[in-house]
């Protein structure tokens, strides 16, 4: 009688064990899905802008159609193999974007379909602990997904409050100026302590350099104008850790410099007119704030400069070059 309950209990652990990666894959497929929709949705948008709402229903409907997609894979391969392959297939474009700068319109309305057919075939199959593994599997995506949703990892964290932005923006190794392939505006914003100069300090000059890493599209310095820098004798807004309020915050002086258009050994640099000299801070933090005068130029495609930050090799940070004299 012993055996029996020793027997019992041990395929309820089998069972339990099997139910877990289930689980998991059901997750994982809900948090793809909600990355594949938060790729796509900008470019609706801008699809609607470009060319009207009836492309935004076609594309709407193909979209709209993948799930039905599930079972007719499920006749041809059996339902395992089929949900095994556009698993695969959506982990591999969710790899390919990654390091797609820009994402093509046509890449994420794939990766939208190729979600809805995956979650179609996950929450259809026969799975390992029935409805009870789904329900898990629904519920620790949702969680997941906000989790990931805060750090930040599928949007931009200029756009975000909280402190995973301070944390993404803290480490990111080059920041951009210019606009996306949706037509939104990057402005970028430099922190610089300054406390150490002396309190009586007579500042003379000050230039503010910034280091090429590359440019993306076409020349923002054509089609976006002027590099424009605003300045702000302290934070744009109420903390030093960059915040989504910093994008439009007031600053203490706008349009303190313009960056010249030609980069001198991958250099590019803004001479600050003699009458900002005075709003560097010489008790603390002075912050800059880069942008171009045309927030975008309406085509579709990226266009940016990408410049190295305050992260990368101490070579290739940006500079602040303060001349100054003491009485």
């Amino acid at each position: 009688m012993a055996a029996g309950v020793s027997a019992a209990t041990g395929e309820a652990t089998v069972r339990t064990a099997r139910c877990w990666p289930t689980a998991g894959l059901v997750a994982l497929t809900v948090i793809l899905t909600f990355e594949s929709f938060r790729v796509l949705f900008p470019h609706l948008y801008g699809l609607k802008e470009r060319e009207g709402l009836m492309t935004v229903l076609i594309a709407f409907l193909a979209v709209a159609a993948a799930p039905f997609l599930g079972p007719l894979l499920a006749r041809l391969l059996k339902p395992h193999r089929a949900m095994a392959l556009s698993a695969l297939l959506l982990g591999a474009w969710r790899l390919v974007v990654q390091f797609l700068d820009p994402i093509a319109v046509v890449t994420a309305i794939a990766g939208a379909i190729l979600s809805l057919v995956t979650l179609t075939l996950v929450l259809s199959a026969p799975l390992p602990g029935g409805p009870g593994t789904r329900a898990a599997g629904l519920l620790g995506g949702f969680a997941l997904d906000a989790v990931i949703l805060g750090a930040f990892v599928s949007w931009e964290p200029a756009w975000q409050d909280g402190v995973a932005a301070a944390v993404v923006g803290a480490t990111a190794v080059t920041g951009r100026v210019g606009d996306d392939a949706s037509d939104r505006q990057y402005r970028a914003v430099l922190d610089f302590n300054t406390a150490a100069l002396p309190d009586n300090a007579v500042i003379t000059a000050v230039t503010l350099k910034v280091k090429k890493q590359k440019i993306y599209g076409s020349n923002p310095f054509d089609s976006l104008g002027s590099l424009t820098v605003d300045m702000r004798t302290g934070f744009f807004h109420d903390i030093q850790a960059l915040e989504k309020y910093d994008f439009q915050a007031a600053g203490s002086r706008g349009n303190v410099a313009r960056f010249i258009k030609t980069a001198s050994a991958g250099w590019y640099r803004a001479p600050l007119r003699a009458q900002n000299n005075g709003l560097v801070n010489l008790t603390g933090t002075t912050q800059f704030r880069l942008r171009f005068g045309t927030d975008d130029n309406d085509n579709g495609v990226a266009d940016y400069l990408s410049f190295y930050t305050g992260n990368a090799a101490e070579a290739d940070r940006p500079q602040l070059i303060i001349t100054y004299w003491v009485p």
